[in-house]
């Protein structure tokens, strides 16, 4: 092993020393200064979508997507009852893509 000199053991006790007083310091510091808290809500109904399809007669979809318990999930409700529960945005547009499917012209 290495042999440590008294000069090199009192600079390791004393850099010690004010690493934990400035740890010390530093978690007096962060509870001091907590975090603010948010009392932003999101509102019951964060999106409204309505899709009129033309192509087929006129048909028109609304769909509500509310509030769940998850911020980036919705309870999705088409024509005012639950379709989906905790829903995310991604498979919303995914039902939008597959429910209204492109039509074949004929010339």
């Amino acid at each position: 092993m290495y042999r440590v000199t008294a000069r090199a053991k009192q600079r390791r006790e004393r850099y010690a020393a004010m690493g934990r007083k400035s740890q010390a310091v530093q978690a007096h510091q962060r509870m001091k200064d907590s975090a603010p808290e948010t009392s932003w809500q999101p509102p019951e109904v964060r999106r409204v979508i309505t899709i009129t399809d033309y192509d087929c007669g006129e048909r028109t979809v609304t769909m509500e997507l509310r509030r769940s318990d998850r911020i980036d999930c919705y309870d999705a409700y088409i024509g005012g009852e639950l379709w989906k529960s905790r829903i995310g945005w991604s498979r919303v547009q995914e039902w939008i893509r597959k429910a209204f499917p492109r039509v074949q012209l004929s010339i």
